[in-house]
């Protein structure tokens, strides 16, 4: 154990050795001022993210004990629940995830096991804290930026600005704790890389130690400064931050750089728990050269992206094919347990089925059936069709299946299918 933590002490310093013993003090903003709208505070607003792309909001109320609660909660949740799967990251790290849809501005509880009740209302009232927040934040944006934040959209009116754009999306939100590997590889744990959506918003991550919460200032989190130096972001306390995105500069203004960020996680700590809700533009904004960002993100989770659509916004670092850097498709995750089977996003205890039925992953209130496949072919059962182009209310164009013989209200957005996903047994002849 001591050789380990001599390692991890060296590794931990030839990270900061990289970001050249530099710290960033993160601009910050109180909420109570964000809400005011006045012009001092707008201004400095604007030249943070023209700046540098990462502000801090303070003043909110009980933050301190809502985050704390809710990492707890999922950092308990995680140890207690076999059904929060692990994946390996590059340099040996354990990432655990949880994830949600966020639509508009109303969030998804998050779709745990009773073991994990605790973190259910914790999770729950960290999500409700951080819509409140999110409205002052883009409401000042809508002041900072005005008609400049218009967004193009296919075959309707435009969004007038960045606060109707977002509250007509859905976005996705994240639960992840980090375990470090005792390789004490060189390699980052997450490489450098920019966010896809117009914005991210997250809490600073929170360290473990033998099961309790410690105060440290050695987070091994970097970004780069519009200047191009690496330096560690230094946030102040009980704040929740906002980084900019790369589709703030393709929809909004090219001067809005999105900010590139990596993370080594510092194996002196036993876990590392963080949150964040990445705000995507609506599925109808026009993204680049007249695509729309839902047939974009469609194209790259799919699997049937183009090099030159995974171009359009890149943001995995070290994922290249030849000179074109690509996104991290969409997978599924592998379930290594013999009672288990992949299901949307997380493996799900296997159901023994009959001699003439198939385990199919179904939905449990819309009887439809999602299958990820290497061409990015939707596949339906029964009477059921996946169509393109149906305008979901709040939700612009998205890809939807849904039963022909019933009515359109029983449709639903593939990328809400965590809610609700099972596994059941179909007769295999009704398979289409």
């Amino acid at each position: 154990m001591k050789s380990f933590l001599f390692a991890a002490s060296l590794a931990v310093s030839a990270f900061r050795a990289n970001a050249e013993g530099r710290t960033y003090q993160v601009p910050s903003f109180s909420v109570s001022d964000l809400a005011i709208h006045g012009s001092a505070t707008t201004n400095e607003l604007k030249d943070a993210l023209y700046g540098n792309g990462i502000v801090a909001v303070t003043g909110i109320e009980n933050f301190d004990s809502i985050q704390s609660e809710a990492v707890k909660s999922y950092h308990q949740c995680v140890f207690a629940n076999d059904n929060i799967k692990s994946y390996e990251l590059e340099d040996g790290t354990k990432r655990s995830s949880l994830g949600v849809a966020v639509q508009g501005n109303n969030a998804l509880p998050f779709e745990v096991s009773s073991d994990c009740s605790d973190f259910a209302y914790a999770s729950s009232k960290l999500q409700t804290s951080v819509s409140s927040v999110s409205d002052a934040f883009l409401s000042s944006l809508d002041a900072v930026f005005g008609n400049r934040a218009a967004i193009k959209r296919k075959n309707a009116e435009e969004y007038t600005s960045i606060s109707h754009a977002l509250m007509s999306a859905n976005h996705l939100e994240h639960f992840h704790e980090y375990t470090a590997s005792e390789s004490t590889s060189s390699l980052e744990s997450v490489d450098w890389h920019t966010d896809t959506g117009l914005l991210i918003a997250f809490t600073p991550g929170v360290f473990f130690d033998d099961g309790k919460v410690v105060k440290a200032d050695d987070d091994l989190f970097f970004v780069k400064l519009s200047n191009g130096e690496t330096v560690r972001p230094i946030f102040p306390p009980n704040s929740l931050v906002f980084m900019v995105g790369e589709a703030m500069g393709k929809l909004i203004d090219s001067k809005l750089a999105a900010v590139s960020h990596s993370l080594k996680v510092n194996p002196v700590h036993d876990k590392r728990v963080w949150y964040g809700r990445m705000f995507l533009p609506p599925a109808d904004a026009i993204f680049a050269e007249g695509m729309t960002f839902g047939d974009f993100r469609h194209e790259i989770e799919s699997g049937s992206a183009s090099a030159h659509t995974k171009s359009i916004g890149c943001s995995g670092a070290n994922d290249v094919v030849g000179t074109v850097q690509h996104r991290r498709q969409l997978q599924e995750p592998n379930c290594t347990l013999a009672n288990e089977t992949a299901c949307w996003m997380q493996c799900r205890e296997t159901v023994d089925c009959g001699s003439e039925e198939e385990l199919r992953c179904m939905n449990q209130e819309q009887t439809v059936e999602w299958v990820l496949s290497s061409a990015g072919a939707d596949s339906c059962v029964d009477d059921v069709e996946c169509i393109v182009g149906v305008h979901a209310p709040n939700r612009g164009l998205e890809l939807l299946c849904y039963n022909a013989n019933s009515s359109p209200a029983s449709s639903l957005p593939l990328g809400l299918w965590t809610m609700g996903a099972l596994l059941l047994c179909l007769v295999s002849t009704t398979l289409v």
